[in-house]
């Protein structure tokens, strides 16, 4: 069920500090990024050639890296996830993660996907696992000359904009979230994660 209340980020008071650390996150150069390495989405090989064009370094299957984790723990959930009465299993799509340094931030990139009964979804996601704020509404606006058609406000300071469609030809939708750390409350635990994801979605029948 979606939320209709407006967008509302954070607005405690920050020392002088992060107030200069928020201010100079390089909002720009970070959805550049994600544009570039996702703009491939429906198509996973394209996409993966996509990301290692622009720069990005594939993760080991075995490295020590939060993005894998994430993968990791996603991928048990969704096998131990039970069928549906006369459905075959999801199946997963093979995947990969990258790690790329922009602009003085180590972002992480995700390529995945899921294959259903009746349809096949695909997604990349971008991570910035250390990020002081998410992106603000208008910011957001103004990279995709758009308004976005959701903003919704969650429990524990989480943010959520999204587009549908997305910003690119072949994409179902393009969402942008914020999990604020430390990442404990009840909803928060329900991403899983803390910081900034953006993810680019399209689905196949």
């Amino acid at each position: 069920m979606r939320l209709i209340a407006p967008l509302i980020l954070a607005a405690a008071i920050l020392p002088c500090s992060a107030q200069a650390q928020d201010a100079d996150y390089p909002v720009s150069e970070v959805l550049t990024a994600f544009a570039t390495a996702c703009s491939g989405v429906d198509d996973t090989t394209v996409n993966i050639a996509s990301a290692e064009a622009a720069g990005w370094e594939q993760l080991a299957p075995d490295v020590d890296a939060p993005v894998s984790k994430l993968a990791r723990r996603e991928e048990a959930e969704l096998l131990a996830t039970a069928p549906r009465d006369g459905e075959m299993p999801p199946e997963l799509i093979t995947g990969l993660e990258f790690r790329r340094e922009v602009a003085g931030r180590t972002l992480y990139l995700a390529i995945s996907g899921i294959k259903y009964a009746k349809f096949m979804s695909r997604r990349c996601l971008l991570y910035d696992f250390d990020a002081p704020r998410g992106f603000t509404t208008g910011e957001l606006e103004d990279w995709a000359v758009r308004r976005p058609d959701v903003q919704q406000s969650l429990p524990g300071g989480i943010s959520w904009v999204a587009f549908e469609p997305g910003l690119k030809p072949g994409q179902e939708s393009m969402d942008a979230y914020f999990v604020p750390p430390p990442g404990t409350d009840p909803v928060a635990r329900i991403f899983k994660f803390v910081g900034i994801c953006l993810v680019a979605r399209a689905s196949q029948s």
